[in-house]
């Protein structure tokens, strides 16, 4: 169960009681709106698939006027639910809302059980961004969610995880997402292809390998940040590494790449794409002045 009186209690780091209660009332605005009785539940998905029954306060005139505007309802009343899923789903509490710019709504960390929380107890482990819709399909949801995990891309925080909760009023339904450091590495490596792409064929060749250099640095970080090798992931994020290492003129590297990843169990579609790769490294291997791979693998 989500109580959303739960808000006003205070022992949330960075929710007063005055302003939980206002998330709580703003909540049950947003679910009355949609004909939903407290004890209607609340589908989450994405992260963990779950449902919880769903109470709030009593809402009355006063309340419906207090939050007339519903733009501004549905914010904060997704706010409310987002962060008693952060607890029940993702296990933390918020401590600390973030500055304007930092790319996401609230910091989410560990505190103590019990007692009053000093400053410097709490922990801070990843970022939490909210948005709310107060009627909507699935396809509206899916690009909130799309539009919130690219917002978050920008975050300046490279290692940092970063949650994306989007509370549907209309079913009511929660969308839960996390973007870790190995999706922000992997994104920002994309992004700085394309630019790259871009500058080759308009005839910018030192622009292009400058991005081109970047672009290999962050997919191999993003290989880096892989705990297991879980297919299709493994292999898709050696391939991408290994055209990335020959659009930087580093077949040898390539060739490291895709065996490595030939070496697990990829996809079959996958594997012959990989091959693919070592075809074009050992072409390129051929056509290259003798002695240059040598200095390739001493230099790395």
């Amino acid at each position: 169960m989500l109580n959303l009186s739960d808000l006003g209690k205070g022992d949330i780091p960075a929710i007063s009681p005055a302003f939980g209660q206002a998330l709580a009332e703003a909540g049950g605005v947003c679910l009355e709106s949609q004909g939903h009785a407290v004890g209607t539940r609340l589908t989450v998905r994405g992260y963990r698939d779950n449902d919880y029954a769903l109470v709030w306060p009593r809402i009355t005139a006063q309340s419906r006027r207090s939050w007339n505007d519903p733009e501004n309802a549905t914010e904060y009343g997704a706010v409310g639910i987002a962060i008693l899923i952060a607890k029940a789903e993702i296990g933390y509490s918020v401590i600390e809302a973030s500055r304007r710019g930092t790319g996401f709504d609230y910091w989410l960390g560990e505190k103590p059980a019990g007692g009053k929380v000093p400053d410097e107890s709490l922990a801070y482990k990843a970022g939490l961004e909210i948005s709310g819709i107060r009627k909507g399909d699935d396809q509206i949801i899916r690009a909130r969610v799309r539009e919130k995990l690219q917002q978050t891309d920008r975050v300046d925080h490279p290692q940092l995880e970063i949650y994306v909760i989007v509370v549907e009023f209309g079913r009511p339904l929660a969308e839960v997402k996390k973007m870790s450091a190995l999706d922000k590495f992997h994104n920002k490596a994309m992004e700085l292809a394309f630019f790259a792409d871009r500058e080759r064929r308009r005839g910018n060749e030192k622009r292009a390998t400058a991005l081109f250099q970047q672009a290999l640095a962050l997919e191999l970080k993003a290989l880096a940040a892989i705990t297991e090798p879980v297919e299709p992931r493994y292999s898709v994020l050696h391939r991408s590494a290994g055209w990335l290492a020959l659009d930087c003129n580093r077949p040898r590297l390539a060739e490291q790449l895709a065996c490595k990843a030939l070496a697990g169990n990829p996809h079959p579609k996958i594997a012959e794409e990989l091959g693919d790769l070592l075809k074009e490294t050992y072409g390129r291997m051929h056509r290259q002045p003798k002695g240059l791979a040598a200095v390739e693998t001493a230099d790395n």
